[in-house]
C-alpha cells in the first residue's frame, strides 16, 4: 500500500526507477571484475610470451650469453641470459585488455655494452636516463611498446635491442666559465665539470684528474656530444662535436674545442678592430705582431690539451689571457687617444679660424662666413692629410651612431667635414652667448695692435710657419720602419737560428714556448741569465725595486756573483766546446746538482755551495739587502778559465758571457724561471707586507734562444729568420754553411693618436712662449709710457701677451695646414 502511494507520485517514481537501475549496473560490473580476477587466478587469462632479441648494431648478428633484465609495467620483470640466437623469453598471463598497454620502462645489461637502438628508436633521441654501476648498464624511463603478434592460444610480444661493445675512456670536461670573468678577475678554475649530453655514451664517474671524467663509449660509433656554452652562469649556446672511439682511443677532448670557441670569442673583436684601424691607414705593426703571437700560443695550448698536458696548458693559458687583456687595454687607450687628439685639433682650428676672421673682416656676418669656411676647409684638409684624424673621426662616429665604419671615402669626408664644420661654429657661438670671454677686451686690443703693425706681423707669422712646417716634415721622415741585414762569415759548424733580446724588450720563456710547436723546428734551447731588475708592489704602497744578484756561500767563503748562466750543459759543449775550458775538475753532466765556477773564485772542488737569489735595493746612497730566495745547495764540480770563456763569440759576434769572472754556470733543471713573490724573504723592516695580487717575480730571462731546424724540413733558414723577426720583434740571426745573416728592426712606424700631434704642439708652445717673452721685453718702454699717462699696466701687458699668442698660434696653424696641403698636393702630382 505504501509503495503504491509512492508510485502514484510521478516525481517519486522517477527517483525510484533511477536508483534501481544504478543498483543493477553496479551488481553486474562487480560480477564482471570478480569473474576476470577469478580467471586470472585460476590460469584462465591470455597467455603472453615476451621475446627479446639482442643483436649487434652494425652486423645484426645475435649477442649470446648476455645477462639482461627487462622491466615492464604492471611489475612484469624479465631476468635471463640470451641464448645462441641472442634471444631471451619470459611467459606470463594477463588480461586481453592490458596487452596493448604493456611498455618497457627499464632495461639493464650486465656487461660493458651500450644500447644503440630499441625497436626503431635511437637511444640518443630518447628522453631516458642512463647509468653505469658495477659493469651494469641501465636505461630507465624508456616507455617503448612491443611488437604484438596474436597467435592461437598465445600472444607474442617482441623487442629488438641493438647493442655495441663499449669501452671506458676519459673525457676532458672541465668547465671553462672562468674565462667569462677574466676582464675583472684573475683566471681561476673551480674544477666544476660540464653537463654533457652524449647519449648513447654513459657517464661512469670522476677520473683522478680534475680535468677529466670517465664515460662508457660504444666502439666505432659516432657519438654526437652537445656542449653547453655558458655566459656568466647562463647557457646561451650549444656547441656540437662528434667523437668516434676505437680500441686505441684513450681520451675524448671536449675541453679543447670549447676552449677554442671561448678564445675565438675573445680574439675576434680584437682582430676585427686591428683590421679596421689598419684599413683606415694606421700602422698596427705591434698589434698585428702580438695577435700572431697570441694565436700561435693559442694553438700551442690546444696542442698541449690534445696531448693531455693540462697543467702546462693552463699555466700558459693564464699568460695568454694576460696578453689578450693587455692588447684590449692598448686598443682602448688608442681609441681614447685618437678621440682626444681629434678634439684638440678641432679646438685648434676653431681658434685659428676665429682669429683669422677677426683680423680680416670687420662686419659680423662676414666674420661668421669666413670663420665657417676656414674651419670647414681646415678640418677637411686635416682629414685628407692625416690618417690618425680619419681613424679618430671613424671611432667618434661609431660611438655616436652605433655602427661599424671600415673606411671613409673622399665624398664622405667632405660631407662629414661640412657637417662638423657647421657644428664647430654653431656650438661655440651658443656657448659664447652664455659665457662671454673674460679676455675679450685684451683680445680686441691685440687684434687692433696687430692690424697697426700688419707688415711686421705677417713677416713674423710667415717665418714661424716655415719653422713649424719644416719641423713637421722632419718628424714625418723620422718615423719610419727599417730592417737591418748584416752578413758575415763564421766558423760555426752548425745550422741554427738564434733570437736575442733588444735594448727595450727582454725575452722570457713564456713568450717563446710557442717555438716548439712550429712544424719546421726540430729543437729549441734557451741560454738564460739573471733578470737584472726586480719590481714588486704592495698594498701599503711600498715598492720593492732592486737589482738581482746570486750569492754563493760555502763553509769558508761567501761571494756575490753578478752573473749566472742557466743552461743545459750539453748545449754548451756541443755548440761551443766548453768542456775544453775546464781547467780543474770535470764538466757538468745532465741530472747532476752541480755548478761550474770561474777559476778566480776561492772555492774548492766538491765544496757544497749554497746559492741565494738576492735583491739589492738602493737606500739613500747605499745598496742594502731587500729580499732573498733560497735556490738550494750545489756541488762545485769544476773550474773554467774565465779569460778563454770571455773569448767565446756567437756567429754574429755577440759574447756568450758578459763578465766571465763573476759568472757561475748552473744546470737549467734546478733553477725556476719565476718565483712566487710570497716565497721571497723580505729583509727590510716593514710593518706588514701585503701584496696587491698573486705575483710572480721573473728571476731568469732568456739571453739567447737557439733554434735548430728539423733536417727533414729542408727550410730556408734565412727566410724563417725574417719570419721570426716579424713575428717576435727580437733581434735574430741565422747560420747556414758558415754564412751568418743578422736581422734587426731599427725603426718602427707606429706614430698614432696624440703622439702624432705632440711635436707640433710642443713646438707651438715653445714658439708662443718665446714670442711672448720677446714682445714683453721689446715693448717694456711702451708699457711704462702708457702706465705713466694713465693706462692700466695689467691690461696693457695682457694686450701684448695676447698679441704674441695670436702670432704664435697663427704661425703654428698656417705651418701645420700648409705642410698638409703641400703633402697632399705632392701626392697628387707624383703618386
Amino acid at each position: 500500500m505504501f509503495v503504491r502511494k509512492l508510485l502514484q507520485n510521478k516525481q517519486n517514481a522517477w527517483f525510484i526507477y533511477i536508483y534501481l537501475l544504478i543498483l543493477v549496473l553496479g551488481l553486474i560490473l562487480s560480477q564482471v571484475v570478480i569473474a576476470e580476477k577469478s580467471q586470472l587466478s585460476f590460469g584462465q587469462g591470455v597467455k603472453c610470451i615476451l621475446v627479446a632479441y639482442f643483436m649487434d648494431y652494425f652486423s645484426n648478428f645475435p649477442k649470446p650469453k648476455l645477462n639482461v633484465t627487462i622491466e615492464l609495467n604492471d611489475n612484469i620483470v624479465l631476468n635471463g641470459v640470451t641464448d645462441d640466437f641472442g634471444c631471451v623469453k619470459y611467459s606470463f598471463k594477463t588480461s586481453e585488455s592490458l596487452i596493448y598497454k604493456i611498455s618497457m620502462n627499464k632495461i639493464s645489461i650486465h656487461d660493458n655494452l651500450t644500447i644503440i637502438k630499441v625497436q626503431d628508436y635511437m637511444v640518443k633521441e630518447l628522453n631516458c636516463e642512463c647509468s653505469y654501476t658495477d659493469c651494469t648498464v641501465t636505461y630507465t624511463g624508456l616507455n617503448i611498446r612491443p611488437v604484438v603478434f596474436v597467435g592461437h592460444g598465445e600472444t607474442l610480444l617482441y623487442y629488438y635491442v641493438y647493442v655495441l661493445k663499449a669501452k671506458i675512456i676519459n673525457v676532458s670536461d672541465l668547465d671553462l666559465s672562468a674565462l667569462d670573468t677574466v676582464s675583472v678577475d684573475e683566471l681561476r678554475f673551480t674544477g666544476r665539470k660540464l653537463a654533457l649530453d652524449l647519449k648513447p655514451a654513459i657517464p661512469v664517474g670522476k677520473s683522478p684528474s680534475i680535468y677529466e671524467s670517465l664515460y662508457l663509449f660504444p666502439l666505432n660509433y659516432p657519438v654526437e656530444i652537445k656542449i653547453p656554452v655558458y655566459r656568466f652562469g647562463h647557457i646561451v649556446d650549444e656547441l656540437s662535436i662528434t667523437a668516434t672511439v676505437n680500441e686505441n682511443t684513450s681520451c675524448v677532448h671536449v675541453m679543447g674545442p670549447l676552449l677554442e670557441v671561448k678564445l675565438r670569442e675573445m680574439l675576434d673583436p680584437l682582430e676585427d678592430r686591428v683590421a679596421s684601424l689598419k684599413k683606415l691607414g694606421l700602422s698596427m705593426i705591434d698589434e698585428e705582431r702580438l695577435l700572431v703571437r697570441i694565436n700561435t700560443q693559442k694553438e700551442d695550448i690546444l696542442r698541449l690539451i690534445a696531448g693531455r698536458e693540462y697543467d702546462s696548458a693552463f699555466n700558459r693559458l693564464k699568460f695568454l689571457v694576460d696578453k689578450i687583456k693587455s692588447l684590449k687595454g692598448d686598443l682602448s687607450s688608442l681609441d681614447l687617444s685618437l678621440m682626444f687628439s681629434l678634439l684638440v685639433v678641432m679646438a685648434f682650428i676653431y681658434t685659428f679660424s676665429s682669429l683669422v676672421s677677426a683680423l680680416v673682416a670687420e662686419n659680423y656676418k662676414k666674420k661668421l662666413v669666413l670663420r665657417c669656411i676656414l674651419y670647414t676647409s681646415s678640418f677637411i684638409l686635416l682629414l685628407l692629410g692625416h690618417t690618425e684624424f680619419r681613424a679618430a673621426l671613424s671611432i667618434l662616429l661609431e660611438r655616436i651612431l652605433l655602427i661599424d665604419i671600415k673606411r671613409l671615402d673622399v665624398f664622405t669626408m667632405f660631407l662629414i667635414g661640412s657637417i662638423i664644420g657647421s657644428l664647430g661654429i654653431i656650438v661655440p657661438m651658443i656657448i659664447s652667448l652664455y659665457f662671454p670671454p673674460v679676455a675679450s677686451w685684451s683680445l680686441d686690443l691685440s687684434v687692433k695692435d696687430i692690424k697697426r703693425h700688419l707688415s711686421r706681423s705677417i713677416l713674423t707669422v710667415l717665418t714661424l710657419s716655415l719653422v713649424v712646417g719644416s719641423a713637421m716634415a722632419v718628424f714625418k721622415i723620422t718615423y719610419s720602419h727599417m730592417v737591418s741585414e748584416r752578413t758575415s762569415l763564421t766558423d760555426f759548424k752548425h745550422d741554427v737560428i738564434c733570437l736575442q733580446p733588444t735594448s727595450n724588450r727582454i725575452m722570457v720563456k713564456d713568450d717563446l714556448v710557442f717555438l716548439k710547436s712550429i712544424d719546421w723546428v726540430g729543437s729549441v734551447y734557451f741560454i738564460k741569465s739573471l733578470h737584472d731588475e726586480v719590481l714588486v708592489e704592495t698594498e701599503s704602497g711600498w715598492v720593492l725595486h732592486g737589482t738581482s744578484l746570486i750569492e754563493a756561500s760555502s763553509q769558508d767563503y761567501t761571494v756575490l756573483v753578478s752573473r749566472a748562466v742557466v743552461v743545459d750543459p750539453s748545449i754548451l759543449d756541443r755548440y761551443f766546446n766548453f768542456s775544453s775550458l775546464v781547467v780543474k775538475g770535470s764538466f757538468l753532466a745532465k741530472g747532476e746538482r752541480c755548478i761550474l765556477v770561474p777559476a778566480s773564485l776561492p772555492f774548492r772542488l766538491t765544496d757544497r755551495v749554497k746559492l741565494t737569489f738576492m735583491v739589492k735595493q738602493k737606500d739613500a746612497d747605499v745598496f742594502v739587502d731587500a729580499g732573498e730566495f733560497d735556490l738550494g745547495e750545489f756541488v762545485v764540480k769544476g773550474f773554467f778559465d774565465p779569460d778563454s770563456a770571455g773569448k767565446i763569440r756567437l756567429p754574429d759576434g755577440s759574447p756568450l758571457f758578459e763578465d766571465p769572472y763573476k759568472t757561475v754556470i748552473i744546470p737549467e733543471d734546478y733553477i725556476p724561471d719565476t718565483v712566487h713573490v710570497q716565497s721571497l724573504k723580505i729583509h727590510l723592516p716593514r710593518k706588514t707586507v701585503v701584496y696587491r695580487k698573486p705575483q710572480r717575480i721573473t728571476m731568469l730571462k732568456i739571453r739567447y734562444a737557439l733554434i735548430v731546424p728539423d733536417p727533414c724540413s729542408h727550410v730556408d733558414v734565412y727566410e724563417k729568420a725574417k719570419g721570426l723577426l716579424e713575428l717576435t720583434g727580437y733581434r735574430v740571426f741565422a747560420v747556414f754553411n758558415g754564412l751568418c745573416r743578422a736581422y734587426e728592426e731599427l725603426y718602427v712606424l707606429n706614430v698614432v693618436g696624440i703622439s702624432s700631434i705632440a711635436p707640433p704642439v710642443a713646438i707651438a708652445s715653445l714658439i708662443i712662449a718665446l714670442t711672448m717673452n720677446s714682445i714683453i721685453y721689446e715693448r717694456r718702454r711702451e708699457i711704462w709710457t702708457l702706465a705713466v699717462v694713465g693706462g692700466n699696466p695689467r691690461t696693457i701687458t695682457n694686450m701684448f701677451l695676447m698679441n704674441a699668442f695670436i702670432v704664435g698660434l697663427l704661425s703654428t696653424a698656417i705651418g701645420y695646414l700648409g705642410y698638409t696641403a703641400i703633402y697632399l698636393l705632392s701626392g697628387l702630382l707624383a703618386p
